[in-house]
């Protein structure tokens, strides 16, 4: 009798999760669910784990609808498969992240267009675009849309809108668009990233752009990429002829031109104002044609009194341009610097170097530099040429071996070494935005997926 386990033994033998109730196991399990870090990781969770341990566990994951409302398209899902997850996920609201679309997935997506909250699309056909854009104003609880097109796919200039009013978030990468003839208000929208193709035709139009920018009070963050303005009509407004009507954005934070000539980003700027903007990207392309010398350059160069972040990320081949577009800048403490291409030539540097040593308030201010594509040898020499006052120093490398080659050279050639980490993981968010390379899923046999779903 001895040798028999007491009640307390046994007792401590079950596990606790047997007795609690499936509606607070279902919590748990939706808890966990939104712990993790993407969208792929919580569209393969109900799918995986839960049901492997237990039958009680894979009922409840089976019956609760927040655990399938994350549905990523993987290239090895069948259409009765996604059938079957969006069927589990209930009339919940749905996010979606589609990196390949086929003309089969986007029907079977279409079906549930009344749930779409948040979605990412990847489109390589145009007859799946024009698919897509018919139908996008059905999606009536839509608050976060990506659009992404690659730059090698002619596409004929589209309508876009009207938009859910309530959409916060809006990114179209490499579209055509042409407004909603009646401009739409977008209330709610708080995010616009705009990246069109760099052709040398009109990508947007302009006037329904603005329209629809003048109906959005709570836009925080704007970014518009090579957008392409006509010479002829650009002059014109630049000259005050025909110009369209200056929009005061008082909630805009972040705002981007980039890929752009100078005279293009000069318009946009002046065009944009908002005396709270924090955060400006300047990104100019190529040198500008010569304008007609009534044009007063200096009057346009943007004026934003909160800024406190300025981020160059690709240099024009006239110094004098960039001088132009940040001449007016205020004193900031946060400066981006990036290289395009396969990075500075010791003239460009020296081009740079001139820029800004005609900026003295901007030498005195900045405490933390950023740099992108720029050799540790430049990066030294702009600390001692133009940032001394330095205190952190950001640097786009993946190789610690080159950071710590930085650190060794700043620390035994710099009076006051700043410190330095380093920003590789975010630089993947930002500039591979619409390069979303799929990740290998858990479910490598199609036998996985029916047996899970």
């Amino acid at each position: 009798m001895d040798s028999c386990p007491t009640s307390d033994v046994l007792e401590l033998r079950h596990n606790p999760f047997d007795i609690i109730p499936n509606e607070l196991l279902a919590l748990i399990l939706i808890w966990t669910s939104n712990q993790l870090d993407n969208d792929k990781q919580r569209f393969e969770f109900p799918l995986t784990t839960p049901q492997l341990v237990s039958h009680r566990w894979r009922v409840v994951t089976l019956t609760t609808p927040a655990l399938w409302t994350s549905v990523h398209v993987d290239t090895k899902m069948t259409t009765t498969q996604l059938e079957h997850y969006l069927m589990r996920s209930g009339n919940m609201s749905l996010s979606l992240v589609v990196p390949v679309c086929s003309e089969d997935f986007l029907s079977i997506l279409q079906l549930h267009i009344l749930r779409w909250e948040y979605v990412i699309m990847w489109i390589n056909h145009r007859g799946i675009l024009h698919m897509l854009l018919d139908n996008i104003s059905q999606a009536t609880s839509l608050r976060h849309f990506s659009c992404i097109v690659p730059t090698n796919l002619v596409t004929p200039r589209r309508t876009i809108g009207p938009l859910n009013p309530g959409i916060e978030y809006l990114q179209l990468t490499n579209l055509r668009l042409m407004w909603h003839p009646a401009p739409f208000s977008l209330q709610n929208l708080s995010n616009l990233v705009l990246r069109a193709k760099g052709l040398a035709e009109p990508d947007v139009d302009l006037q329904g752009l603005l329209e629809t920018l003048n109906a959005s009070p709570r836009l925080e963050r704007l970014e518009l990429v090579a957008l392409f303005l006509p010479p002829e009509d650009l002059e014109s407004w630049l000259k005050l002829e025909n110009r369209p009507r200056t929009i005061e954005l008082s909630n805009l934070r972040k705002l981007v031109i980039a890929d752009m000539f100078i005279s293009e980003f000069l318009f946009l700027s002046s065009l944009i104002q908002s005396p709270n903007l924090q955060s400006l990207g300047v990104g100019l392309f190529g040198t500008s044609p010569s304008w007609d010398p009534e044009i007063e350059w200096d009057a346009l160069a943007p004026v934003y009194p909160s800024l406190d972040r300025l981020d160059i990320w690709s240099l024009p081949t006239d110094a004098a341009d960039l001088l132009l577009a940040i001449r007016r800048v205020p004193p900031v403490s946060f400066l981006g610097i990036g290289a395009s291409g396969t990075g500075w030539s010791a003239s460009i540097y020296e081009d740079v170097k001139e820029c800004f040593r005609q900026l003295p308030h901007l030498r005195e201010s900045v405490h933390t530099l950023q740099v992108r594509r720029i050799s540790i040898n430049i990066v030294h020499s702009l600390l001692v040429d133009c940032f001394p006052k330095t205190e952190t120093i950001s640097i786009y490398y993946r190789d610690h071996r080159t950071l710590d080659g930085a650190a060794t050279t700043f620390s035994s050639e710099l009076r006051n070494p700043p410190k330095i980490t380093s920003w590789g993981k975010q630089a993947d968010e930002i500039w591979h935005l619409e390069g979303l390379q799929e990740r290998e899923s858990r479910l490598n046999h199609p036998d996985d997926w029916n047996r899970a779903i």
